[in-house]
């Protein structure tokens, strides 16, 4: 996170640090970013950078906070508006964070996101901003609720990584009807599930 000499910076500096670093990151992927052109573009000394922030990893995760703080859309809400229908909320959000992200100025920003960064600072161990009240929320699916933590868990990330990539290939110029028209039919199977009830059997079993 920026340092503290970077937090008491007056607001006009920061705002030209942060735009700086949103041109960077809105059009080159994290890997390729380079602190040169972010100073230059900030009008700031490459000391000052490295008083503000550790690395450019550092840089970028204050970016993509601040990105992601301006989408007016969370799961938690969704799914607190939904007790009941957990795939009606999933939907919901992936519906409003696709308007959001495409009408706003980050847009690129988004895209790099969601298509190659957020895979690579997994790679390097940079982890991005995450949302940890999700295991503490009501999972509903069909009616029942699911209350074993870890096939919860595991719901949620499929349902997020789905949701997430949705907004990507959007993003990327894939039809936005279409792509959550498949977003819908997935929630559509997981709902009406893929086996008959009393067929049920494990993967792996014989």
């Amino acid at each position: 996170m920026p340092s503290e000499t970077f937090t008491n910076l007056k607001k006009v500096k920061k705002e030209k640090i942060f735009q700086a670093l949103m041109t960077e990151f809105s059009q080159y992927p994290v890997s390729e970013a380079q602190v040169a052109r972010i100073i230059k573009e900030a009008d700031i000394s490459r000391g000052a950078f490295y008083k503000y922030f550790a690395d450019i990893y550092d840089s970028y995760r204050y970016a993509l906070g601040v990105a992601l703080s301006t989408i007016h859309v969370g799961l938690k809400e969704e799914l607190q508006q939904n007790p009941a229908n957990s795939l009606a909320a999933f939907y919901s959000y992936t519906q409003k964070l696709v308007k959001q992200t495409a009408d706003s100025p980050y847009r690129n920003f988004y895209r790099l996101y969601w298509e190659i960064n957020q895979y690579y600072l997994k790679r390097v161990q940079q982890n991005a901003p995450r949302e940890h009240y999700l295991a503490n929320i009501e999972l509903n699916i069909n009616g029942q609720q699911i209350t074993d933590r870890q096939q919860k868990t595991a719901v949620i990330e499929l349902l997020m990584e789905v949701s997430h990539d949705t907004v990507k290939r959007i993003l990327c110029g894939e039809d936005s009807v279409k792509c959550l028209q498949k977003f819908k039919f997935l929630l559509d199977v997981i709902q009406a599930g893929l086996v008959k009830k009393g067929d049920e059997k494990h993967v792996f079993d014989n």
